[in-house]
């Protein structure tokens, strides 16, 4: 049955042999050849039986016939690439090179199983391979890393065209010292937000061109040094650091400390909120301070760095120890030390106003001191090659107003108001200014706020719980149950009466225009010749913050309020001059065409690895038989070969 079965399979190499093998069987030599020639005949698509089949009909025959037979049997065979090359040998023998090539067009168009002419009309309906590249096949076919890298080459090219990429920032979020601009800032004790106006000041007017000049800033209430230093430091109101007051006190044994004592009790500064100074240190940034209000005090057992607190009996007036102060500053921390950020505090002309008045020619000559001492500052910084990496503020603590005097004026003398009695108080805090406290006796408060409201026609009489909001000054425990302030211009005497004699004096309500500082501020993170409008100094120390990089403490201020002031890069991440425009175009324009090039590369690189790979495998179905086909063809071979040597 194997035999049967054999012998229907045209393509079985093994059955057909099994078949062969029982004709075989009891025939001679001869019979065996002449058996196996009219078997190879009908072998249509058997390699060995056809190759038998030849065999048998050459012997005998010479070569020029083998030659001939082999070229007409090759006509007939279409898929059988051995026959189809002995074919054209037959038709190429005796031609030129010229027939030859005609022959190979004329064979290669009919020829749809043969790769090389498959690839020739390929060549001519192709387009040309600039076109493939927008050939929406093409990128379909597209391996996914391939397009993974386009993608990421894609997103490059839109983050080169942003305006922050394009035009990066002076300087950038999160701190670094290589990155940050540094930052001096400067407190004028007592100057006035127009001081300027009646005095030539020509180093702040050149500051103001180069940089931010604001109408005024609004200081906290109460108007005092102390309090609203540390304001500055802190961006908090009154009412919530707690420094209420220049001096301090304890009404349980009625001790008082005056302001230069007070500077060095640390319970009193350090009460639940830091000064920038400890926050910038906690935060790796440098820092130092040169007599600014709250320097000698610790804060959880840090002190500032680098300080110098003045001395007892300093001479704040002095313009020789300014110009040394600020050679230590700017040459010695800043510029050898490397520090980031340094505080800086001036006594005048806070002083000449107390002791001469606000309109006084002394205040003048002092101003005047002031834009000398600034313009050697400036100096100093281009000296040292700090010009484009300082940044300096300049402001105050409060301002100034004369002091009624004369006969004409009715003072405030809080002894002389009917119905109120030093008796029913027991412990004040006044012969201050214009501004004081009192902590009643128990069981007397009302009856000494009664007595004192409406006392005075310029006397302002609250309980701390009813004082106005605006005025930030009712919320801290320090405060006492009745706070007094008088109209600018009055001062509220105690019960030694009438013992101040300063023409000059600030404590008022924070709203009067006498009592608001000036601002300035230039240096390469600020905009150059600009004006800004007034904004309350709680503000100063969030733009510190942001400036240094640092992150603030809880504050009462607010950056959006001083934004503006900065360069706009920073902040928006484009400039408003547009100067940076021809840059970002260029930019846009580069990252755009080197995404094409790429592209271009890729697809074309891609199309070509597919043709090469299309071509490989025409040539292969065109030039060679199957692999079954060649296994079984050289099994029979090697059968033949050791049944011809028998």
């Amino acid at each position: 049955m194997e035999g049967e079965n054999g012998g229907g399979e045209e393509g079985n190499g093994g059955g057909e042999r099994r078949r062969r093998g029982g004709q075989w069987r009891g025939r001679t030599e001869e019979e065996r050849r002449a058996t196996e020639g009219e078997n190879g005949g009908g072998e249509e698509g058997n390699g060995g039986g056809e190759r038998r089949r030849r065999g048998g009909q050459r012997r005998g025959r010479t070569e020029e016939e083998r030659r001939a037979m082999e070229g007409e049997n090759g006509g007939g065979e279409e898929g059988n690439g051995g026959g189809e090359r002995r074919r054209r040998g037959g038709q190429w023998r005796g031609r030129t090179e010229e027939e030859r090539r005609a022959m190979e067009g004329e064979n290669g168009g009919g020829e749809e199983g043969n790769g090389g002419g498959e690839r020739r009309r390929r060549a001519v309906l192709q387009p040309p391979k600039i076109f493939m590249v927008f050939d929406v096949s093409n990128w379909l076919s597209v391996p996914a890393p391939i397009m993974l890298l386009l993608g990421l080459a894609l997103l490059l090219c839109l983050l080169a065209v942003s305006p922050s990429a394009a035009a990066p920032p002076r300087w950038r979020s999160g701190r670094t010292d290589s990155s940050r601009n540094k930052l001096l800032l400067i407190s004028f004790d007592g100057f006035r937000w127009d001081y300027d106006r009646d005095v030539d000041t020509p180093n702040l007017d050149k500051m103001a061109l180069d940089g931010v000049k604001a109408t005024y800033v609004t200081p906290p209430f109460l108007t005092m040094t102390s309090p609203t230093h540390f304001t500055l430091l802190t961006g908090r109101y009154v009412e919530h650091h707690g420094v209420i007051h220049n001096m301090w006190f304890n009404t349980t044994t009625q001790e008082k400390k005056q302001y230069y004592e007070t500077q060095f009790v640390d319970s009193y500064w350090d009460n639940g909120s830091l000064p920038i100074w400890i926050t910038a240190q906690r935060q790796g940034v440098k820092v130092g301070s040169l007599h600014f209000p709250a320097t000698a005090a610790t804060y959880g057992n840090e002190a500032v760095n680098v300080k110098q607190v003045e001395p007892r009996f300093y001479d704040h007036s002095n313009e020789k120890d300014w110009r040394l102060n600020i050679d230590k500053v700017i040459g010695e921390w800043f510029f050898q030390k490397d520090l980031a950020f340094v505080s800086l505090y001036f006594g005048e002309p806070d002083k000449a106003g107390h002791k001469f008045g606000p309109d006084s020619p002394e205040r003048r000559a002092m101003v005047r001191q002031v834009d000398r001492t600034v313009g050697y500052l400036r100096e100093k910084i281009h000296e040292h090659g700090l010009t484009d990496h300082l940044n300096i503020m300049i402001t105050a603590d409060h301002g100034m107003t004369t002091v009624y005097q004369g006969e004409l004026v009715e003072e405030i003398t809080l002894g002389k108001i009917p119905g109120f009695s030093w008796k029913d108080v027991k412990f004040h805090l006044v012969d201050h200014g214009p501004a004081g406290m009192l902590l009643p006796k128990e069981g007397m408060l009302e009856k000494v706020y009664q007595a004192l409201k409406g006392g005075h026609p310029h006397l302002h009489v609250y309980k701390k719980e009813d004082m106005p909001a605006r005025l930030h000054y009712s919320k801290h425990p320090r405060l006492l149950p009745l706070i007094l302030w008088a109209d600018p211009g009055y001062l509220i005497n105690g019960p030694l009466g009438p013992v101040q004699f300063h023409k000059g004096e600030h404590g008022y309500d924070n709203q009067g225009l006498d009592m608001k500082p000036f601002f300035r501020a230039v240096g390469p993170d600020f905009q150059e010749n600009l004006a800004v409008g007034p904004f309350e100094t709680v503000n100063v120390y969030p733009l510190m913050c942001h400036l240094l990089g640092i992150t603030p403490e809880v504050n009462d201020g607010h950056l959006d309020n001083t934004r503006h002031m900065l360069v706009s890069k920073e902040v928006t991440g484009g400039n408003n001059d547009n100067s940076n425009l021809p840059w970002q175009v260029f930019v846009g324009l580069s990252a755009v065409a080197g995404f094409l090039a790429l592209v271009f590369i890729v697809t074309t690189v891609h199309t070509m690895c597919q043709r090469t790979k299309a071509e490989r495998r025409d040539q292969t179905k065109g030039t060679l038989p199957p692999k079954s086909e060649v296994k079984s063809s050289v099994d029979e071979d090697d059968k033949n070969v050791k049944e011809t040597n028998f």
